[in-house]
């Protein structure tokens, strides 16, 4: 009973607030503030923009909109940093694959080849044989 009645009475004061500013609002014909005239007055001349709203955020007050963007994305990446998890270390993509291939290479009897596989072998042990032969070649005749 106490927790509705907590809530109606911060509903109506909120209401009671935002009625209170809308009645306060500047009407159509008003006279602007002086800080929207110099808006108005700067934005065309100066910044070459239609838009004052975007000439005071991103002209007049550029350095400090640029800090507060930076002040956000800072608290924005320190709680993302903070509040993770610890991943558990995961296999990289391939290393199984890799690992076998390592294994036919060391051990071949042990696990079947592919045609694939055994014509690189090939092609590797006719490298191995013709570097070992050509220098033997160079050594003898010299």
């Amino acid at each position: 009973m106490k927790r509705a009645v907590v809530g109606w009475v911060l509903a109506v004061a909120t209401a009671g607030v935002l009625g209170v500013a809308v009645v306060g609002l500047p009407r159509e014909g008003a006279a602007l503030p002086d800080i929207a005239r110099q808006a108005m007055t700067v934005a065309l001349p100066d910044w070459r923009t239609t838009e004052p709203v975007s000439e005071v955020v991103y002209g007049t007050r550029a350095f400090d909109t640029f800090g507060e963007t930076f002040l956000l994305l800072a608290a924005v990446v320190s709680v993302l940093l903070l509040a993770r998890h610890r991943e558990r270390r995961r296999e990289y993509f391939g290393e199984e694959e890799a690992g076998l291939e390592e294994q036919q290479y060391e051990h071949p009897g042990d696990v079947p080849v592919g045609p694939t596989e055994r014509a690189a072998r090939a092609a590797d042990t006719r490298e191995d044989d013709l570097t070992v032969t050509t220098w033997r070649e160079a050594h003898r005749s010299g």
